[in-house]
């Protein structure tokens, strides 16, 4: 099937004729809606790790939009705008940023951890 037709037959024939010979490699996505930034971020993101990686189709959270807090001021405005708009939220994490348990909190480097002056 040539270029042409393939342009045809997904109803994108009004494609100028300089941008069909002229622009190398276009390819149209039918099934990915340029409406959701959601779903135009994620292909970039697969298209980022291609050819060798392989990406799940949805992140962990899904389609949704998340949010961040970084002071409880701004957790009130986003939580606040949430209500407004009949929106729902739910916390995924904790409200400070800790280190992970199995972080070391103690240098293993002697003249760094007090053990040695």
């Amino acid at each position: 099937m040539r270029f042409s037709e393939i342009i045809e037959s997904t109803g994108h024939s009004n494609l100028p004729k300089n941008a069909r010979y002229g622009i190398p490699g276009a390819r149209i996505w039918p099934d990915l809606d340029n409406s959701s930034p959601y779903n135009m971020y994620r292909m970039l993101v697969a298209m980022a790790g291609a050819p060798n990686g392989d990406m799940p189709r949805s992140g962990p959270t899904g389609p949704n939009m998340v949010t961040l807090s970084y002071t409880p001021e701004d957790e009130e405005i986003a939580i606040k705008a949430g209500n407004d708009l009949g929106y729902k939220s739910k916390e995924l994490t904790t409200e400070k940023s800790d280190e992970m348990p199995q972080v070391n909190k103690v240098s293993p480097v002697p003249q760094n951890s007090g053990k040695r002056k």
